[in-house]
């Protein structure tokens, strides 16, 4: 479900909550600037709340919204960082990468509910069969150790999901 505000014929705000099994996921909360702090993203995700029928709700949140979440009664479980970079330099690190595919989706399924709380198969399956070329694996022991999911978007590539078995993107 996706609703926005208008305000003379223009979109002023958006808020969005696609479902996974009985979890919404609350994103694309987005007030331009000229009307924020008037109470619109409270009332639009109040409305969320209040008619996206599912067990629990999740979101991710900027340090500028999150005092608007916390409101409502949402607490921080993790945080997460973006970066952006024309050229990134890695270190080096002897491991064997190696392309993912749909073999092994039961095992990035699991491992993303672990580090996520959400059951994403089906988006992980289908982020796998549309940019496969994109998707990467590390392996120790014979079990999935880390994954990487990337899509193509519309100005550019973009790296979707880094996961590793213990939850630490750094490991």
């Amino acid at each position: 479900k996706m609703i926005c505000v208008e305000e003379k014929g223009e979109i002023i705000a958006t808020a969005g909550v696609p479902v996974y099994g009985d979890m919404g996921f609350i994103n694309m909360v987005i007030v331009h600037p000229d009307y924020r702090k008037r109470g619109i993203a409270t009332a639009m995700i109040r409305h969320l709340l209040d008619t996206v029928k599912v067990k629990t709700f999740r979101l991710h949140a900027t340090p500028a919204g999150s005092f608007v979440y916390s409101k409502i009664g949402f607490v921080t479980t993790r945080t997460m960082s973006y970066f952006l970079a024309a050229s990134p330099k890695f270190p080096k690190v002897e491991c064997d990468i190696q392309g993912a595919t749909l073999a092994d989706l039961d095992a990035i399924a699991a491992m993303d509910l672990a580090n996520s709380g959400m059951n994403r198969k089906l988006l992980l399956e289908s982020n796998l069969k549309r940019f496969g070329q994109f998707a990467l694996k590390i392996e120790r022991n014979g079990e999935l150790a880390a994954f990487v999911m990337g899509r193509r978007g519309r100005k550019q590539r973009q790296i979707a999901a880094v996961e590793t078995r213990s939850g630490d993107w750094q490991d």
